[in-house]
């Protein structure tokens, strides 16, 4: 069951469009997507997004598309419902929101494991990949690790955020050069995204606990 989450998480991961990375340098510096956000930059243009099908809210510099896919379970019949909504921006800059819904019984191993495990095997399944760096953080009351990765071109960052048993994972990649020009563009977008409960399932879950009493 471990070795399969593990399978799950690389593909789960790996269909948020990462790059093949190669010609790699050095490349170091401490992560800081949740800062202040300096006013007047256009942000307050940017698009409200919030889905009445899903549990979270964000906001996009433009209407984001959908793409449904399924992840299957290896030695089985059964998959894993997959879904990202992007948004490109000038031909080089994407935003990205994605998750996948995990059994609860993979839940037993920790949100360490489900997230700093899920970080280290699909960087060991790209190769060679330069990671610049990753943080365990609270999103939000919600447990979370921000990374950051970069190719010759290309940098990607972002964060996996654990909301009971669905993961999430918000991203932006962009031009490695514009590295320190996209700074405020990657905190909006990331602290703009809000994991929701809804009453109905806290309902849920308070009437469950009481029928276990």
């Amino acid at each position: 069951m471990k070795k399969i989450f593990f399978i799950l998480v690389v593909a789960f991961i790996g269909f948020g469009g990462y790059y093949v990375y190669n010609n790699l340098r050095e490349h170091s510096h401490k992560l800081n997507f949740h800062h202040a956000v300096k006013k007047g930059l256009g942000f307050e243009k940017w698009t409200a997004f919030a889905p009445k099908e899903e549990s979270f809210t964000a906001a996009f510099p433009k209407k984001p598309e959908k793409t449904v896919r399924d992840l299957p379970i290896p030695g089985g019949e059964e998959s894993l419902p997959y879904k990202e909504y992007i948004c490109d921006i000038d031909g080089d800059k994407r935003f990205s929101v994605s998750y996948t819904t995990l059994p609860d019984g993979w839940l037993k191993y920790g949100n360490s494991l489900v997230l700093g495990g899920a970080l280290k095997v699909v960087m060991k399944e790209l190769g060679k990949v330069q990671l610049v760096g990753k943080e365990s953080t609270i999103f939000k009351t919600f447990p979370a690790l921000d990374y950051e990765h970069y190719s010759k071109t290309t940098e990607t960052a972002g964060t996996l955020i654990l909301v009971g048993n669905i993961l999430y994972k918000v991203e932006m990649t962009y031009p490695l050069e514009n590295h320190n020009k996209v700074q405020d563009e990657l905190a909006n977008f990331i602290e703009n995204f809000t994991p929701t409960i809804s009453t109905q399932s806290e309902s849920s879950e308070a009437d469950t606990l009481q029928s276990q009493q």
